[in-house]
């Protein structure tokens, strides 16, 4: 008896051991309810881009998606970095700015543009 017991035991094991992983991965791995992407001024490449990429991932992927409107890729790292934004454009090298910049510019390291 008690035998059979731990077999029937061991069987519905069996069974449900790949149905609970499977389950268990997709939940893993799920794609959130809805991304935000942070994206510029809405008359500049960076939220043309945006809306691009929104429309790819809502028809794609089913994930509802928000474009916040920001003043450029300085902004925009600070909301990826803040975990506001998940995903974001800006230019390489603005981390660094981001990293060094400390109040007012030195006027001997600004080239004046005209």
């Amino acid at each position: 008896m008690k035998r059979s017991v731990i077999k029937v035991l061991l069987v519905i094991l069996l069974i449900f051991l790949p149905v609970i992983l499977h389950q268990t991965y997709r939940w893993m791995t799920a794609l959130p309810d809805q991304i935000t992407i942070a994206a510029g001024h809405p008359e500049g490449r960076y939220y043309s881009m945006a809306v691009q990429l929104k429309d790819l991932l809502e028809e794609q992927l089913g994930t509802k998606v928000k474009i916040i409107q920001t003043k450029g890729s300085l902004e925009n790292l600070e909301l990826l970095r803040s975990g506001k934004a998940d995903l974001g454009f800006y230019q390489p090298g603005t981390e660094y700015v981001l990293k060094d910049f400390q109040g007012e510019p030195d006027k001997a390291k600004v080239s004046k543009q005209d």
